[in-house]
């Protein structure tokens, strides 16, 4: 069983979705393919998740709860992801099935996943261990190559993004009081940026002109985000939105 206190457990969560670059494209830190990496689109129904960004999953037992973005930065669910052994990974929806409260990821002292609601208890595959909840959590299908950083979580109706035609990286994540945007695109363009929170909702929205084949640097101050997950998607030409999660400390 693993031992990550509550108290470090969210701060793992909060991090997981801030470490990467968006050097690799359209969510590409974020999701990635558990076989050999491509910088095209990836299979439909295929969330893909970069490991390195998720520190609790590097052990077994590590247990996290990741929000699953559509192309336009809502969140359309969140999956709980639990590393159960060394090449094996289980992935369940996060809704409890008693009374739709909210699961929390897996938690030694108890031996499951709980939900704080009414004190269901499932494992990480889903299954009941306790009441009052009688039904199993959803589980989702997961792919894994032994020694890949990558892995994939099945989620129906999910739509992939195809690769984006710029670079971008985002850093320090996690941030504290601003993070910093470094840029470049083929072409001369207008991007349209979004900060939006893990509950879907727009923070912040602003257009900036990016010219062809020129680094550009952009530091966004973050005096008055609370402590949180949160997705950066940039809109640029006729491409589909860029995606990135990054997390604000407190």
């Amino acid at each position: 069983m693993m031992s990550i206190p509550r108290r470090s457990l969210l701060r793992y969560l909060l991090a997981a979705t801030a470490t990467a670059t968006l050097a690799r494209p359209a969510l590409a830190r974020l999701l990635k393919p558990s076989t050999t990496p491509s910088r095209g689109a990836f299979p439909l129904d295929r969330f893909r998740i970069w490991l390195a960004d998720y520190p609790a999953l590097q052990s077994v037992e590590g247990s996290v709860k990741i929000p699953i973005p559509d192309t336009s930065g809502g969140v359309i669910r969140r999956i709980i992801v639990t590393r159960t052994g060394p090449e094996e990974f289980a992935a369940v929806d996060d809704v409890c099935t008693h009374a739709g409260c909210l699961v929390d990821p897996y938690r030694k002292s108890l031996g499951g996943l709980p939900c704080p609601c009414h004190g269901a208890l499932f494992r990480p595959t889903g299954e009941v261990i306790r009441g009052p909840a009688v039904r199993p959590l959803p589980q989702f299908a997961t792919f894994y190559t032994p020694g890949s950083d990558f892995l994939e979580v099945e989620i129906p109706g999910y739509s992939s993004v195809p690769a984006a035609a710029f670079s971008c990286t985002l850093t320090p994540n996690p941030a504290t009081d601003w993070f910093e945007l470094r840029m470049s695109t083929p072409t001369a363009g207008v991007a349209r940026f979004r900060i939006i929170n893990a509950d879907g909702r727009r923070i912040v929205e602003w257009q900036q002109y990016l010219p062809a084949d020129q680094p550009v640097c952009i530091r966004y101050p973050l005096t008055g985000f609370p402590a949180g997950v949160y997705w950066l998607s940039v809109e640029w030409g006729s491409m589909q939105p860029l995606i990135k999660g990054f997390t604000v400390l407190r």
